[in-house]
């Protein structure tokens, strides 16, 4: 049956192309809503004017940011910020634009970037932040930004090197024809409103960019663990940390992953 809606799929995307393109341009641009029933946190919560959501848990002199993935939640940071409060950090979690406890909506890697931007504004200089999957990648794009209210330490974890691999792994994915796919990529460019050559990690200048330790699993199966050697080549004080049987998400929570983040703030 997979492979019947596979060819069938495939045969609309040659047939019709711009058709085939839109549909999927509206499901890649609709987060998936987070399954796992939230219970890892209680804390306060801001409203951003973007209609992101900056929830706050406990309070200490250091301030760290967290940022999770495209269709993610903050849930999934529930290891990492136990370490934090644990070290008596306030730690900020970041539902960017239709995630979490956002409302309902559209997003895009540059919705990302933006909203991290504005939780710069907003909070000021955070001395940690960490992200994952399409939020580090936004991340570290902020950073690069807004360098004034770069962290003292960034943490990426499972990051794409450019936005551009995502997006042309969700048309291979959905089986279109090379004309659906073109349209599909600039469809997405021209609802992003950047070119994906704006958004690359191994070609924006990187000179005085703050301590980078980048997390990847040699099996990821949705982000090859290229990406992080990739991003590594660019980046001034990048050092590489490779996992062995978490994937993508899980990661998250890999012991040698959680003890080098509580040996980097110990220090």
């Amino acid at each position: 049956m997979k492979a019947l809606v596979s060819s069938g799929l495939r045969m609309w995307s040659v047939v019709f192309p711009s058709w085939a393109a839109r549909w999927l341009l509206d499901q890649f641009m609709t987060p998936r809503p987070w399954r796992k029933p939230v219970t890892s946190f209680v804390g306060s919560h801001s409203e951003m004017a973007d209609g992101s959501v900056l929830w706050r848990l406990g309070k200490g002199e250091k301030r760290a940011l967290l940022v999770h993935g495209w269709s993610g939640h903050r849930d999934q940071f529930s290891s990492i910020t136990k370490i934090l409060l644990d070290r008596g950090f306030e730690v900020h979690l970041l539902d960017p634009p239709g995630h979490g406890d956002s409302p309902p909506q559209r997003s895009n890697p540059v919705r990302f970037i933006q909203a991290i931007e504005a939780v710069f504004g907003y909070l000021g200089r955070v001395d940690l932040a960490i992200g994952h999957s399409m939020g580090a990648s936004a991340l570290l794009h902020a950073c690069l930004s807004k360098p004034r209210y770069a962290p003292s330490h960034l943490v990426s974890i499972s990051a794409p090197a450019n936005f551009e691999f995502p997006v042309r792994t969700a048309a291979r994915m959905a089986n279109l024809g090379d004309a659906a796919t073109v349209q599909f990529m600039a469809m997405v460019e021209q609802e992003a409103g950047v070119p994906f050559a704006q958004l690359d990690l191994t070609t924006r200048a990187t000179t005085g960019a703050p301590p980078l330790l980048l997390v990847h699993d040699e099996n990821d199966p949705q982000i090859p663990v290229e990406h992080a050697e990739m991003i590594q080549s660019n980046w001034p004080k990048a050092t590489v940390l490779l996992t062995k049987g978490f994937g993508h998400n899980r990661v998250l929570a890999a012991p040698t992953a959680l003890d080098t983040i509580d040996q980097l703030l110990a220090e």
